[in-house]
């Protein structure tokens, strides 16, 4: 009866170390899975703000390539506005010439053909004049 007794009480040792060892293996378990979602979660939050990091200077990037884009267009836009106004210049200074050139050349041909006028009526006056003279 002592060696069933001390046998069934050595089961019963047994059996509580078995579970407590079943416990601390799950309580082991447990705390690793915990770590390694606590691990996950830090890289997974390290690789978002990478990310973030990223596009944020792709971002930057991008802007001060737009940037220097419109001063570029700019200064081609006031180039271009430069030239424009230089040629406007140009094509009204030539016309004025033009212009200047026709004015004297119609000036000079109204003045001989005024001239001319005034020459013939002369003339057909000192005609009419000699006429009345004669008779």
């Amino acid at each position: 009866a002592d060696h069933k007794k001390a046998a069934d009480e050595a089961d019963r040792e047994k059996q509580e170390a078995e579970d407590r060892l079943g416990r601390a293996r799950k309580a082991q378990d447990e705390q690793f899975r915990a770590e390694v979602d606590k691990y996950r979660r830090e890289k997974q939050q390290e690789m978002e703000k990478d990310k973030e990091a990223e596009d944020q200077k792709l971002e930057d990037q991008l802007e001060r390539l737009r940037t220097e884009r419109e001063k570029e267009l700019d200064q081609v836009r006031e180039e271009l506005e430069d030239k424009e106004e230089e040629l406007r210049n140009k094509i009204q200074a030539e016309m004025d010439e033009k212009l200047e050139e026709w004015r004297g050349k119609y000036e000079a041909e109204q003045r001989a053909k005024i001239e001319g006028d005034v020459g013939q009526a002369l003339a057909a006056s000192a005609d009419e004049s000699a006429k009345v003279d004669l008779e």
